[in-house]
């Protein structure tokens, strides 16, 4: 008679294959999820400024602070590259591609993953934006700052994680 607690170990394990499948789904689908949500929040954003304002039309939010200004962007972050709309959606899907692949082999730590969604979710929401449009939507405009939207907030955000950890890690290391 097998005992209790061998029996609960058999209940409750899984084949050393299975559990790492069923981690790697489990890990595979938290990503999709936070980048996900990212790339929904920035295209809904953009259909409901799309909706509101024409281009270059402005709409204060919080007067002499925050405005809403539809900006249709040919180039990448502070209009570098301007009307080069295809190449940098090549770079784009360049960049999704490695941080896939390297996504795979590093990001143990939940910040990094997290991080590394965020800045995959707003890669994809800027691409969809140049692939639909030609261009990249921007509408945040604080007047003093070139204008942007949420998915580069996503990337900023998802730069300043993966880097933060990487950070804390170095002065652990030393």
């Amino acid at each position: 008679m097998p005992s209790k607690s061998r029996e609960k170990e058999t209940l409750t394990s899984k084949p050393p294959r299975c559990r790492f499948f069923c981690e790697q789904a489990e890990s595979r689908l938290f990503f999709a999820v936070i980048a996900g949500i990212a790339f929904l929040a920035d295209r809904f954003s953009k259909i409901a400024v799309m909706g509101a304002l024409r281009e270059e039309e402005g709409l204060p939010i919080l007067n002499g602070f925050l405005h809403l200004t539809r900006v249709n962007n040919t180039g990448a972050a502070f209009g570098l590259f301007k009307g080069n709309a295809v190449f940098l959606a090549i770079i784009c899907v360049v960049f999704l591609a490695v941080l896939f692949l390297g996504r795979r082999k590093s990001a143990p730590d939940i910040k990094s993953f997290v991080g590394f969604a965020l800045l995959a979710g707003g890669a994809l929401g800027n691409l969809a934006d140049r692939i639909l449009y030609g261009h990249v939507i921007d509408f945040i405009d604080f007047r003093v700052w070139p204008v942007f939207n949420v998915a580069d907030i996503c990337i900023c955000s998802g730069v300043i994680l993966v880097l933060w950890v990487e950070w804390r890690a170095s002065r652990k290391r030393s």
